[in-house]
């Protein structure tokens, strides 16, 4: 029952996600982008999205395709040194692991559907950075597909190597509207009208293990007499001053000797680093707006709410005592020990977290709620996750990109229909389970990811996002406004560049 149960959840988290995560929006702004089918009327034909009912069949003239046992090689993450990347995509044998057995079992039945032969080329992201270079540039032809990093593929966009994926030799077999790709995203990251040069969704289990959440400690609270958490998030208050608040009066020296360290109890454990990018999605934030042609041009719509942003993480955590941050070589570590010694009200974990020994063996009970929002005006909580998620894109030595496409899609299909409920089994077992807030926390967290274009393509804009807030609570600048103009300024000529050398690529 609990397995049907996290199957169910599971269909609805994703159906949410990836079909309707980009209609959720009630910001501002308007620069979601130029969706390649702009009518958001469901279309009788399409696959059904009601959660837990069955998925309609693939159109016949893919399933039908028959390959002649043809190799078809993917160059993709090892995991060597990688945050999350083994076998993200790829899993080459039975392991007992369920996921990866999934994800064994999903291949074969590509395989056997399409008559091929996947085989998977292993490397680290470098070498695949390395590798693709060397292929393109001399031609080689001998890659069908690639998986990578978002943000460090997306350095090489205007360099001629990926096959535009809206080409009509492409999507007679790729369906980018179909809800196994992440629908929100995508809208995001074409560029003008017609561009789209990598995607991503159901076949990346990064994409949902990299999502930030907000760990939170029940027993400690209950401790602590502290009001129920899931309750301030269910009336619109969970706002950074109201997390700010909350944990300034959690501090306390549990050895003793009065110098704060990893030992003692904190509100918070977090970190003044990659922590904070969350908050540029929880705060419903951008510095880009679309032009008529659907091409980025800066915005400043937002600059004052970012400030305002940036001087409120600033407190929260370089002023409040409560807040422990970390500075360990191994931040991610850190933080997940010291919320599962049970001496935290809160930290924020990738989803992920949730899968490891630590935390599942925590003694105290948690939960999961959302990365805080800007203030009790803004209606929604929206997500981020980390940009180390698995990207696909058709290298443009490829010799059949067609053929490509339709394995992408089975792929896609088949993970969505049969991976992504083991994996969230996995997630929800146990605790998760039996814990219906949770679970509808989780829900909420999932189905309002807001990814914004500023981050999909900010490696090449010199990291606009990150540089905005990141780098000066880092190095607890607060001279904001100083940092803004530079930047402003060089991302102005940055955004000119990159869509001219992108319409030359368009042409070519």
């Amino acid at each position: 029952m609990k397995k049907l149960i996290s199957i169910f959840l599971l269909l609805s988290f994703i159906m949410s996600m990836l079909a309707s995560c980009a209609g959720n929006g009630t910001g501002t702004n308007d620069n979601s982008g130029t969706s390649k089918n702009p009518d958001s009327t469901a279309d009788p034909g399409k696959t059904s999205t009601v959660p837990g009912t069955e998925l309609d069949p693939l159109p016949e003239d893919l399933t039908s395709l028959d390959y002649g046992n043809r190799k078809f090689y993917v160059l993709c993450r090892s995991g060597e040194g990688d945050m999350v990347g083994k076998n993200d995509f790829l899993s080459e044998e039975l392991t007992n692991n369920p996921v990866e057995d999934a994800i064994y079992n999903r291949t074969q039945i590509v395989n056997e559907t399409l008559n091929i032969d996947i085989q998977a080329v292993k490397m680290t992201q470098a070498n695949i950075e390395t590798e693709i270079t060397r292929v393109i540039s001399s031609g080689d032809s001998t890659y069908d597909l690639v998986e990578s990093k978002e943000w460090r593929i997306v350095r090489f966009i205007g360099q001629g190597y990926m096959y535009n994926l809206l080409d009509d030799d492409i999507d007679s077999f790729l369906d980018i509207e179909n809800p196994w790709w992440s629908q929100e995203w995508i809208d995001q990251a074409i560029l003008g009208k017609d561009a789209l040069y990598f995607i991503t969704g159901a076949p990346a289990l990064t994409l949902y293990k990299l999502i930030y959440v907000m760990f939170y400690n029940k027993d400690f609270g209950e401790r602590n007499k502290i009001e129920d958490l899931y309750k301030i998030v269910d009336d619109g208050k969970w706002t950074i001053d109201y997390v700010s608040e909350l944990v300034s009066s959690l501090y306390n020296s549990l050895n003793g000797d009065d110098i704060r360290d990893n030992e003692d109890q904190y509100g918070l454990v977090t970190t003044a680093d990659i922590d904070t990018d969350p908050f540029w999605s929880s705060c419903d934030m951008t510095v880009f707006a679309r032009d008529e042609d659907g091409w980025f041009e800066f915005s400043d719509a937002d600059i004052e709410k970012v400030q305002t942003v940036f001087e409120k993480l600033f407190k929260l955590l370089h002023n409040n005592p409560g807040t422990w941050v970390s500075e360990a070589s191994d931040i991610m570590t850190e933080k997940e020990i010291m919320f599962a010694s049970g001496n935290s009200l809160l930290a924020s974990l990738h989803l992920r977290f949730a899968e490891y020994e630590k935390l599942r063996n925590m003694q105290d009970e948690y939960g999961i709620l959302p990365i805080p929002k800007y203030d009790e005006k803004q209606k929604e909580y929206y997500s981020y996750v980390h940009d180390q998620y698995s990207v696909y894109f058709i290298p443009s030595t490829a010799t059949d990109p067609e053929m490509t496409s339709a394995v992408l899609e089975m792929m896609a299909y088949e993970n969505y229909k049969n991976v992504l409920p083991v994996y969230y089994d996995l997630v929800l077992k146990g605790r998760y389970a039996n814990d219906p807030q949770s679970r509808q926390m989780l829900d909420r967290i999932t189905s309002n990811i807001k990814m914004d274009s500023a981050w999909i393509y900010g490696q090449v804009l010199l990291g606009p996002c990150e540089r905005l807030i990141r780098d000066p609570l880092r190095e607890k600048k607060q001279e904001f406004s100083s940092i803004l103009a530079e930047l402003k300024g060089k991302l102005k000529t940055y955004l000119k560049v990159f869509r001219s050398d992108m319409e030359k690529l368009g042409e070519g």
